[in-house]
């Protein structure tokens, strides 16, 4: 029961951030204050409030469990990829996305893309629905995670329907206070506690059961070979490591609670400073998850795969301290869901009620993202309980969903003159058509190439082609605008 207490304490903690975050002179008061904080975050905040969104439940279960199984070709796919794709995106066009942002106040990359291919309120919903529909498989997903962590520190005295729900409910609490500045507040301590519980268990299990981070590669390069090198093994070659690196690690950079935090810093010097910080520490956490996770596979094979990481450091530590490893793991999914919910109130709000041409004031946007928020986490809530088995299979496709961006997001983000918005729409629903095609049999990543890289590579020609024989090419004005946002 230790646990549960440490669990109970940490939610109020959560709790009473969250409301401070929305009370008094902090509370929303306008557009700008509910959506991105009013572009106000030092780069510690951002960058903690960043780190903390893209690190969720996945970070203790899905990709320790990947590790677990298939080794080293993880950490090639999705680490080193996450860096060089989603970071190195913020690196390079942060600081560009950032100036947009302040002077034309953009909130959702739906804005952003309007902006530069051309008006018409359905291109915006097209647009809208996909950064929508890419979002709400998570929420489903996390609500089973959370739920689970309850009933693992309660020892099985609150089921996981009820811990999901009391989680969920607190989220919905905060955010509807604060919006954006207590999703990113409460982000700063749960950040620093995912982390701390991140390192801590993951040093604690190469110390135990590697014997140390040099020799847990060691006895895995004799004992397991299969995991430290790509071989094929389990069909990760480097066809489909690299494919599969593309799509998931680059994918998450155009989902809306990601882009967003590009809109938020104080300043530019800001806006370059905390991707870089977030870049070096994903680095160092990927290489030794993947030592913890090998010394796990080489000492205890046989586990639960997505259960090992938290298994292994329940054997390690004491009662007190597994019980701020459970904590470490709800924080990482409250700071992923938190801010889900609330770029998922955006998108509803900013790229459908308001691009239809609804006039709403400060306090009526508001209100529209607060009404939203409680709707998309109960219907999370419900579907994951009452009918998960379509939301399931969908949960595979969200970064791919992101990912088939790219070339539609790279090319207007480097001004390119000839593309059109013709391009853009037909370009993205191929690769969509390809990406789901490619997705089951008898087409299933075929060649070995995973099939968000399908649906990116065949967006990426019918844009081209497209572009070249249509005419609604942005104006001179629109390519003036992203030009001189320089780098």
């Amino acid at each position: 029961m230790i646990e549960l207490y440490i669990m109970i304490a940490w939610l109020a903690i959560m709790l009473f951030v969250g409301l401070w975050a929305g009370a008094g002179k902090r509370a929303p008061k306008s557009k700008e204050d509910w959506g991105t904080a009013g572009r106000s975050f030092h780069w510690i905040t951002n960058y903690f409030t960043a780190h903390a969104t893209q690190l969720s439940a996945l970070t203790f279960m899905g990709f320790p469990g990947l590790l677990y199984v298939f080794g080293v070709p993880v950490f090639y796919a999705h680490y080193l990829a996450y860096m060089l794709g989603t970071c190195g995106f913020f690196v390079l066009f942060g600081p560009k996305m950032w100036r947009l942002g302040k002077k034309f106040g953009h909130m959702t990359p739906t804005d952003f893309l309007v902006q530069y291919y051309g008006g018409g309120k359905w291109f915006g919903y097209f647009l809208g629905a996909i950064f929508f529909l890419a979002l709400i498989p998570y929420i489903q997903i996390q609500v089973l995670g959370t739920g689970w962590v309850f009933e693992q520190a309660s020892g099985g005295l609150i089921p996981v329907w009820l811990g999901a729900l009391i989680a969920y409910a607190i989220i919905t609490i905060y955010v509807w206070a604060g919006g954006l500045r207590a999703v990113a507040y409460t982000d700063i301590i749960q950040g620093a506690m995912l982390l701390f519980g991140l390192w801590t268990g993951s040093i604690a299990i190469i110390m135990v059961f590697g014997g140390g981070f040099v020799n847990v590669f060691t006895q895995a390069a004799t004992k397991l070979p299969e995991l430290v090198a790509v071989t094929g093994f389990k069909g990760w070659n480097w066809a489909y490591t690299l494919s599969w690196a593309l799509a998931v690690g680059a994918g998450w950079t155009f989902h809306a609670h990601m882009w967003l935090r590009m809109y938020t810093p104080r300043s530019e010097t800001h806006a370059r400073t905390w991707a870089g910080v977030q870049y070096a520490e994903n680095c160092l956490h990927g290489i030794i998850l993947t030592g913890a996770m090998l010394a796990v596979a080489i000492a205890l094979p046989g586990l639960r795969a997505d259960m090992a990481w938290l298994q292994a450091t329940q054997k390690i530590f004491p009662v007190w301290l597994y019980g701020i490893m459970l904590a470490a793991v709800v924080a990482a999914i409250f700071s992923t869901v938190d801010s889900q919910v609330h770029a998922l109130g955006l998108i509803v709000t900013h790229d459908f009620v308001e691009r239809a041409g609804k006039k709403l004031t400060d306090q009526q946007f508001i209100w529209a993202n607060r009404i939203t928020v409680v709707i998309v986490v109960a219907a999370g809530y419900i579907l994951a309980f009452v009918y998960p088995y379509p939301l399931g299979i969908l949960s595979g496709y969200p970064a791919s969903l992101g990912f088939i961006l790219c070339p539609t997001i790279v090319f207007a983000a480097a001004h390119q003159r000839w593309v059109t918005k013709q391009g853009a729409i037909i370009g993205l629903i191929a690769g969509y058509i390809a990406m789901v095609i490619t997705s089951v049999p008898p087409y299933a990543n075929l060649f070995s190439i995973y099939f968000g890289c399908w649906g990116a590579l065949v967006n990426t020609i019918v844009l081209i082609i497209v572009s070249l024989v249509t005419k609604t090419k942005p104006t001179e004005e629109q390519v003036k605008a992203i030009r001189e946002a320089s780098w």
